[in-house]
């Protein structure tokens, strides 16, 4: 998605002066934010079977991912991780428009359960509301060697990359 992209880059970021690494990174460009995300992951996870994929992405780009977003992960037995950062809203569009405009133009989204859609499917869902229960979430996803999604409640927050831009 847009901001959550942001967030995460920002989080990669100092990850890295950590010393800590990943075992990959693939980013699909501007096409993250029209839902080609869990496409991607899954595609990953076919070529890496014995690896963890984990996806993040926001609730505007998985829902605007195409019909049932991982039906081909199940289909292929291949059992992605994918976390949705949940603010109902199209956040970096949200955010400026706020900022420039002082007021939003249609970019506030519905609850929709995904969790349940992906549970619905066979897999595992869950949502997460406190942020120390993300790693755990994240971690029996991959005990569950199924197709996952875990929705973690976020607040509407500006990223820098978007301040950048809006700026």
């Amino acid at each position: 998605g847009g901001d959550i992209y942001g967030w995460l880059e920002t989080a990669l970021n100092f990850w890295a002066l950590e010393g800590k690494r990943i075992g990959g990174l693939i980013h699909s460009g501007s096409f993250d934010q029209l839902g080609t995300g869990v496409s991607f992951a899954t595609a990953v996870k076919m070529n890496n079977p014995d690896s963890n994929v984990v996806l993040i992405c926001g609730d505007g780009a998985f829902g605007l991912a195409p019909g049932l977003p991982p039906e081909t992960a199940f289909h292929y037995d291949a059992p992605i991780t994918i976390v949705v950062a949940k603010n109902l809203s199209w956040g970096m569009i949200n955010r400026q428009q706020l900022a420039i405009w002082k007021r939003e133009y249609m970019t506030n989204l519905r609850d929709v359960p995904y969790h349940k859609i992906v549970e619905g499917m066979g897999g595992y869902g869950r949502v997460v509301e406190d942020p120390d229960d993300i790693i755990p979430a994240v971690r029996s996803s991959f005990d569950m060697k199924t197709p996952a999604l875990i929705e973690v409640v976020t607040q509407n927050v500006i990223s820098p990359i978007t301040q950048g831009l809006t700026d």
